[in-house]
């Protein structure tokens, strides 16, 4: 994907992440971006970033399973997402299972 197919995404996000009531739009739009090779496994296979919100991200589990086995790892993703972002940008995240 190149970098003005990226911008038209973003262009396209921007506005509905905003109604979702993100604060820190463009930390939200890079871990989405980088998502894959920000999080290594078991994240990046088993869950999508759905909203930063109040430095609270919520994540959407692949599975019901996969809610149980990402819980285990909360803390060590937030200490990635802290290391690209700050200290500030993402303090808890939110394990939910996939919407039907």
């Amino acid at each position: 994907m190149s970098r003005g197919e990226l911008s038209s995404i973003n262009d396209l996000l921007g506005p509905t992440l905003q109604r979702l009531g993100v604060e820190d739009l463009p930390t939200m739009l890079a871990i989405i971006e980088e998502w894959q090779t920000l999080v290594g496994e078991p994240w990046a296979g088993h869950a999508s970033p759905i909203v930063l919100r109040r430095a609270k991200l919520v994540v959407e589990a692949s599975s019901p399973t996969a809610v149980r086995l990402l819980k285990y790892g909360e803390q060590d993703l937030i200490r990635s997402l802290q290391a690209r972002f700050g200290m500030n940008s993402v303090t808890e995240v939110e394990v939910v299972t996939p919407a039907r």
